[in-house]
This record gives structure tokens, sequence and C-alpha cells, in this order.
């Protein structure tokens, strides 16, 4: 019982160690891949920068559950490398030990991070995603207007740009709006001020606008006056980095839970793939094992994201939501287990250059398609 507990402690004390590591590098490139995409946002006049601070900081929730798995995985593969690399697990089995007593020590780690993890998504990360989207998604025309600049094609959104030469505090002078929202539409004019109640109107003086349509021949018009209308917070503005993991149509209550659920369920699927995984020799060193983990972790990842937004789709591939690639990676497991405790091991994937070579390239794809 003693040497159980021993064993228990040194366990955990290192995956823990390793797994804060981890996370603090990871947080640090995510947060400050998410500020240069926020500050060229604001550049180009997207986003104010007054609210890039508070993004981030809403932001955080979904960074720390999103890298929960992978700091996880990583620290566990380190653990079984290093306890490979230096012989222990020799003096382990040796002792009476095996890798299921590993599995049984850290599975109360393991529940620790799912938990938390499951109360980051399902009561944390909605309501900080609830004041993302307010913030970068409702960001109105009145507010966009103080972000343009003159003489640039200034981006407002859903489609619509515009040009001018100079701005005198209330009007627009020499104005240039494409509108490509629903159908083209073009509107050049000597000036344009712009006046908000209820819905965002455009009042433009002595000018001349072509409206394109896709049944009948385009039509022109000069004009002395002209008054538009849009919908008030019509135009908006959306994340694009790590597009593919984040964004995506939350309109579906079931792919919402599968997708909160998603993080937790492969924690327990990585602990197990992760403890049985790697067998290395001793002089291949404890990292030996990382590349073909984090191949897994971000081919896991990516297909969790393709079945996501197929379901989302109504895509026949993903009629039963995520499930199936959950069952597929804990059938891997159970094949990992399988051959640990009943077949003798057989180091030679990891002993092959080309496999780790075509890892590297396979996990380089990925990376690639998912950021």
């Amino acid at each position: 019982m003693l040497n159980k507990h021993i064993l228990f402690k040194s366990i955990n004390a290192e995956v823990i160690k390793t797994f804060f590591g981890t996370i603090a590098i990871l947080f640090s490139l995510v947060v400050a891949s998410r500020l240069v995409d926020y500050f060229d946002k604001s550049i180009e006049g997207k986003l104010d920068s007054a609210l890039i601070g508070l993004l981030i900081l809403l932001k955080i929730p979904e960074f720390i559950n999103l890298l929960f798995p992978i700091c996880f995985f990583i620290a566990i593969v380190i653990l079984i490398s290093r306890l490979n690399a230096d012989s222990e697990i020799y003096a382990l089995y040796s002792g009476g030990f095996s890798k299921n007593i590993i599995v049984l020590c850290l599975l109360p780690l393991a529940i620790t991070f799912a938990s938390l993890s499951a109360i980051l998504s399902f009561y944390v990360s909605p309501f900080t995603e609830k004041k993302v989207d307010f913030l970068t998604s409702s960001i109105g025309l009145e507010q966009k207007l103080k972000l343009i600049n003159e003489g640039n094609l200034n981006d407002l959104g859903n489609g619509t740009y515009l040009f001018f030469n100079k701005f005198d505090g209330s009007t627009y002078k020499n104005i240039l709006l494409i509108d490509d929202s629903k159908e083209l539409s073009i509107i050049q004019a000597e000036s344009l001020q712009f006046s908000f109640d209820e819905q965002n109107h455009l009042n433009f003086q002595n000018g001349s606008a072509i409206f394109f349509s896709n049944s009948s021949q385009p039509i022109q018009s000069n004009f002395n006056y002209l008054q538009t209308s849009t919908e008030r917070e019509e135009l908006l503005t959306q994340d694009s980095n790590f597009g593919k993991i984040f964004s995506f149509n939350r309109d579906k209550e079931s792919i919402n839970f599968e997708w909160a659920v998603a993080i937790p369920i492969t924690l327990f699927n990585l602990l197990l793939i992760g403890v049985y995984l790697v067998q290395p020799n001793p002089r291949q060193g404890r990292f030996i094992g990382i590349i073909p983990s984090l191949f897994i972790y971000f081919l896991y990842l990516s297909l969790l994201i393709i079945f996501r937004d197929g379901a989302v789709d109504n895509a026949n591939f993903a009629k039963f939501g995520l499930w199936p690639i959950h069952f597929v990676f804990f059938l891997g497991a159970g094949y990992l287990i399988y051959k640990d405790n009943f077949v003798t091991p057989s180091n030679s994937i990891f002993k092959s250059r080309v496999f780790l070579i075509v890892m590297a390239f396979l996990l380089i794809l990925l990376l690639m398609w998912l950021f």
C-alpha cells in the first residue's frame, strides 16, 4: 500500500508539473496569436482597439478548456517516455506494477480535469461567448464610422465598402459606396451624412447610382438627394483566427451539448492512448513519442471539427454527431491496452525514422488546415 501511495504521488506530481508548464507555453502562444488577429482588425477599422483587452479576457476560459486535452496528453506521453528512457518502467514491472496501475493513478487527475472542463463548457464559456459575440458581432455602424480612414476603401462589413476623400466632422466628401450584400449597387456622390434612429440612414447629395440585378439590365440614375436605410447592427465583425475550432453555428442544441462534452470525453480517451502508446527503448530518449502523439491529438480534434460542422449542415456522414469519433478512438485505446497486456511489445514503429518523418509531415498538414 505504501509503494502504491508513493507511486501515486510521484506520477501525479510529474504529470501536473509538465501539464502546467505546457499549458503556460501554449496559452501564451494562443493569446499572442489572437492579439495579432485583433490588432489587425483594429487597423482595418473593424474593431475598436479599446475592446481588445476585454475580448482576450473573455476568451481565456475557452482557450484553457481547449488546451486541457493536449497538455494532459503531452504530460502523460512525456511521463511514460521518461519511465522507459530511464528504465524505471522495468523497476515498476519487477515490483508487480503495470501500466494499468499507472492509469488508475492518473484517473483521479483525469476526472478532476474533466470536471473543470465540463464546468467551463457548460457554464462559463457560454456566458463569455455571448459577451464576445455582443462585442464583436454587434458593433453598430455608428462605432464603425469612428474607425474608418479617409483615402482608403473601408470595409463596413456585410459586403459594404466606403471610400471618401475628406470628413469635416459630420459630412463625408467625394464618396464612393459599394454595397454587395444582396445585389450589387454603386453610389458616387459629392457628400454623405449619416443619421441614426431605429435604422441607419444614409443621406447622399449630388451624385449618381448604378443598381445591378440578376433579372434585368443595370439601372443608372442621377440624383440631387438620395436616402437609403439599413437595419441597426446589421454590419458585423467576425473573428477569423482559430475559426475552424471556435466558430460554428450554435443554433442546434444537440451539437452544442456534444461539443461541450467532447473535451471531457477526449481527456479519458487520451489518458488511455497516452499511457499505452509509447514504448521506446531506453536509448531512444524521453521525447520519442511526441510527434506521433501530437498527430493523434490533432487528428482527433480535426475529425471532431469535421463531424461537428457536418452535423450542423445535416450531412449524412455526421448524422450520429460526434459519438462515432469518440468510439473509434476508444477502440484504438482498447487495442493498445490489449497489445500491452497480451502481445509481446514491439518497438519497430518508433525506431523507424521514415515513420516519424511521415507523422511530422501529416501533423504539419493538419496544423495548416486547422490554423
